[in-house]
């Protein structure tokens, strides 16, 4: 560590042509929004950035060290001036000296700034209690123009544990729900109202979507050499075709579909195709590779439809039932 900081300085850019942009990858991750208040027109969240970039000149041969990353302070070397452009606390850059920051033996780096973000944000009641509201939290590096640092969305996506945690507040509330309203109901001990019956069929559909989510979390992080179950690969294969993806026919949909813009996807000439493609095996076991997220993806995509259908039916045939009687 001492001689790859012997030359090196933390208020340079790391990179060799500094005439260049260094590209950087940021992606925002959130742990709770705290609150949202419309009076003050402010959001206030708990999160942390994962920003990744390269840094040319803390690069070592990992073979003859043994060593495939360091850990090095973030005073100790640079590191982009990140700021909150619509923030409502003190200006100041994230992080802090206490931070220590993850370097691979091929400059890559890795930094997870943590803070509480206090934003404004324009919130409009007009539509309430059916208003859809827009919060940003917008990121930038005060001191360097986009010719100098170059900020770019990562590929992180949302992953189960998100949706798990969603599925555990929309529990909650159909349970506080469920709580006030038997409260404002009259007590009787002869017959049940129906609008409790309707919440409880919610907290248990509720509850169907929790569990659906800790198996699709389960599975999304199982080992890629684990195999995979011929069930889960008719669910993958399944829902492929019901999406319109290419199945393992070579490159061939099994019938036409309309895509998301109403265009009309022709059929592919599977005979013309099949002159292009090698004569071997190679090409159909790597079109029929699936992975676990694919399963979880899967499972997903039957859930939602299936969980939907059941929201529908049950919604419409209980009310129903209520206004006829």
């Amino acid at each position: 560590m001492t001689s790859l900081l012997s030359n090196y300085s933390s208020k340079i850019r790391p990179i060799k042509n500094q005439g260049g942009s260094l590209q950087m990858s940021i992606d925002l991750f959130l742990a709770n929004i705290n609150d949202i208040s419309t009076t003050e027109q402010k959001m206030t969240t708990t999160g942390y950035l994962k920003v990744k970039w390269t840094d040319e000149l803390l690069v070592w041969n990992s073979t003859t060290t043994g060593m495939y990353w360091m850990q090095f302070n973030q005073k100790d070397i640079w590191i982009p001036d990140v700021v909150v452009k619509n923030g409502l606390t003190a200006f100041k850059m994230m992080g802090g000296d206490f931070y220590y920051i993850y370097v691979y033996n091929d400059g890559a780096v890795y930094w997870y700034p943590y803070t509480v973000f206090e934003t404004s944000c324009d919130l409009d009641v007009t539509h309430f209690p059916f208003d859809t509201q827009t919060c940003s939290v917008i990121i930038k590096s005060w001191s360097y123009s986009r010719w100098e640092v170059n900020f770019t969305i990562g590929s992180d996506k949302i992953d189960a544990g998100e949706k798990m945690g969603y599925s555990v507040t929309i529990f909650l509330t159909f349970a506080v729900f469920l709580t006030i309203v038997s409260a404002e109901l009259p007590m009787n001990s002869d017959s049940t109202s129906i609008l409790n019956v309707y919440l409880i069929i919610e907290l248990a559909i509720s509850i169907m979507g929790i569990i659906i989510s800790s198996v699709q979390l389960r599975l999304n992080h199982r080992k890629p050499g684990k195999k995979i179950g011929e069930v889960f690969c008719k669910l993958v294969r399944a829902g492929r075709i019901l999406r319109c993806e290419k199945s393992n026919v070579k490159g061939c949909f099994l019938k036409p579909c309309r895509g998301a813009d109403n265009t009309k996807i022709d059929v592919i000439d599977c005979k013309s195709k099949m002159e292009n493609y090698p004569q071997d095996d190679s090409v159909e076991e790597e079109e029929d590779e699936i992975e676990w997220s694919d399963v979880s993806s899967a499972i997903d995509f039957f859930s939602f439809w299936i969980l939907l259908s059941v929201q529908i039916i049950v919604t419409v045939v209980i009310f129903s039932y209520a206004k006829s009687n």
